[in-house]
């Protein structure tokens, strides 16, 4: 959350591998380059820098994780993007392919769920 509530494209980009993909409304996002990760990444961060420079901010409201062998995890996050008011401007809801790859965790790719979660049953 940090790196995106400071709109630190570096770190964003340095957090997933090379390649990555993002599955979004119906698309798969290939991103098979250090460029195209960038221009992806910073095209994001670059619709928030106006709200996030009058204070609006990333928050992570549920956060699940479950390990998957000794080198992959499925993270699911559930936030908001919110300004100082508590106005929601995005409700997110996405899970995360991670993998140890050289000795460091990383996101392999990242799914944005449409809609509101659906809960597990028990």
């Amino acid at each position: 959350m940090q790196a995106w509530n400071q709109a630190d494209v570096g770190s964003i980009v340095a957090s997933y591998q090379t390649p990555c993909f993002v599955f979004k409304s119906g698309r798969l996002l290939l991103h098979v380059d250090e460029m195209s990760k960038a221009r992806y990444f910073a095209g994001l961060v670059d619709g928030t820098r106006t709200e996030l420079s009058m204070g609006a901010r990333w928050h992570r409201r549920h956060f699940r994780a479950e390990r998957l062998g000794q080198s992959s995890a499925l993270v699911t996050v559930r936030g908001t993007f919110e300004r100082p008011d508590g106005t929601a401007l995005e409700d997110y809801f996405d899970s995360y392919l991670l993998g140890l790859v050289d000795g460091s965790w990383g996101f392999l790719g990242d799914t944005v769920h449409d809609g509101a979660p659906v809960e597990a049953a028990p």
